[in-house]
């Protein structure tokens, strides 16, 4: 969806972690560097 882009890009932007519970913006947010607190934290 095109607001997951606009949310990786601001956490990218303010170097802060992005909170999520989508699996596919979650694996995009660990590839891109940015961390990701919560249930896919580890990519499970």
């Amino acid at each position: 969806m095109p607001e997951d882009v606009a949310y990786l890009a601001l956490a990218l932007n303010r170097s802060v972690p992005l909170a999520t519970l989508d699996r596919k913006l979650a694996a995009a947010a660990r590839k891109e560097e940015v961390s990701v607190p919560g249930p896919f934290a580890h990519g499970d």
